[in-house]
């Protein structure tokens, strides 16, 4: 310091000084960070976009809903085409014909019972609307699952709903999906279009329960809500 110099100039230097060097090392904190967010990104099994990707959102039609089911119900396996083959013994040409064209068509039945199930693409989510809800909650055929926190459950829910939180600890989450019959097509709600909550569950009720039947009410708590009045 300059001992003619002002006191107060001399202040304003050091801070100009110390804030150039704040802003220079925050500028190479944020690349760094940056370059390390990619470079992990790149790592993972599943990149994640760097532009947000909305969910595909497919609604289910009425025939499909409604579908019978005595075609590949949840719970039990498809029929095999190996025991169509094994229960019957051709005796002659015309009925070993008869017999392959029976496997045929049961491959056929069985590969379309398959794709029906499945959405045309893994990413998209096959869900209800509003009026298609309004026509299983008599139906025995149909379990409603509110995947929401137990405390917004109790506040109020859809009719005939039973509470599976979809973060809940994994013992009491199996406990309840256990208890799930197998037979019947499973509807997951949570709060609306933007909660995660009925995707999650949905997803590991398919992937890690093999339930097949399962789709997705994704107006959630709030249209049923804002239908009701």
């Amino acid at each position: 310091m300059n001992l003619s110099e002002n006191p107060n100039n001399f202040k304003n230097r050091i801070i100009n000084t110390f804030s150039k060097n704040n802003l220079s090392t925050i500028a190479i904190l944020i690349v760094f960070s940056s370059f390390l967010g990619v470079l992990y990104n790149a790592l993972l099994p599943e990149r994640l976009p760097f532009v947000y990707q909305p969910k595909k959102i497919e609604k289910v039609n009425d025939s499909l809903l409604f579908k019978s089911h005595t075609l590949a119900p949840t719970g039990s396996r498809m029929p095999k085409t190996e025991s169509i083959i094994k229960e019957t013994k051709p005796n002659s040409s015309d009925s070993t014909n008869a017999n392959k064209k029976k496997v045929d068509s049961a491959k056929i039945a069985q590969n379309k019972t398959t794709a029906e199930l499945q959405p045309s693409n893994s990413n998209e989510v096959r869900t209800l609307t509003y009026s298609q809800l309004t026509k299983i909650l008599n139906n025995k055929d149909f379990i409603i699952i509110d995947a929401r926190r137990p405390d917004d459950y109790t506040k109020g829910h859809i009719p005939s709903a039973i509470n599976i939180f979809a973060l809940a600890d994994a013992q009491e989450k199996f406990e309840q999906i256990m208890k799930l019959n197998p037979d019947k097509t499973i509807v997951v709600y949570c709060d609306g279009i933007n909660c995660d909550l009925s995707h999650e569950l949905a997803n590991e009720l398919k992937s890690a329960f093999a339930f097949q039947r399962v789709f997705l009410y994704v107006g959630g708590w709030e249209e049923w809500q804002q239908k009701r009045g």
